[in-house]
């Protein structure tokens, strides 16, 4: 038997030669051609379950963007939210498709930054004052602080009014040496019988207050 002949014999089929034009009638043809096909929906089904990735991927990137109203910013204890600054803060966040997480870093960063800030001013404004005190301790004509405060603050109590003295605790320029200097010369020109001013004239105790006070 030919070689061919047994081949088709062993495969339980028929074997026929192909006729000159005619297409091969192989054995197997048919599931050859249904392989391809396979391949083919194969090939469908990866694209497609590709595309489902991909849009999957997608909605996620949108639900990590912006959202369409930020929720209310935490502040550290001590500290209020400006509603103008967040105001000004929310568009640019959405600009920049930042999620509530990122927005509030950025926000807990300023507020951070601005306690910073304030920390330094209050340090600093504390220090000056201390240099004052220092200054007024040291300086010749008001070292001795005690009788130079009392009248100081003598001058005013007498002259002086509720804000004044509101103005100068609240703002710290009660310890600044030129005022002292002026008021506690207040106090003591009106404690005396006589104004003594730094030019030397006495004034004369029957000249009006006004006159004693601003005599150049």
């Amino acid at each position: 038997m030919p070689r061919s002949k047994y081949l088709a014999a062993l495969a339980g089929q028929r074997f026929r030669m192909p006729a000159d034009g005619e297409g091969g009638d192989l054995p197997g043809g048919d599931a050859a051609g249904g392989g391809d096909q396979g391949d083919d929906q194969g090939g469908q089904d990866d694209q497609g379950q590709d595309g489902e990735g991909d849009k999957g991927g997608d909605q996620d990137d949108q639900s990590e963007g912006a959202p369409e109203k930020y929720e209310a910013f935490e502040m550290p204890e001590g500290m209020e939210l400006n509603q103008q600054q967040i105001k000004a803060f929310e568009p640019v966040a959405k600009e920049l498709n930042l999620t509530q997480e990122q927005a509030q870093k950025l926000v807990s960063l300023q507020a951070e930054m601005a306690q910073g800030q304030q920390k330094a001013a209050a340090d600093a404004w504390s220090a000056q004052q201390e240099e004052w005190v220092s200054s007024i301790k040291s300086d010749d004509e008001m070292k001795d602080f005690t009788a130079t405060s009392a009248s100081a603050a003598k001058a005013i109590n007498q002259f002086g009014t509720d804000e004044m003295r509101q103005m100068l605790n609240e703002t710290g320029m009660g310890n600044h040496p030129e005022l002292v200097r002026f008021a506690a010369r207040v106090g003591k020109a009106i404690s005396e019988d006589g104004f003594i001013n730094p030019q030397g004239d006495t004034g004369g105790k029957d000249a009006p207050l006004h006159e004693r006070m601003w005599n150049n």
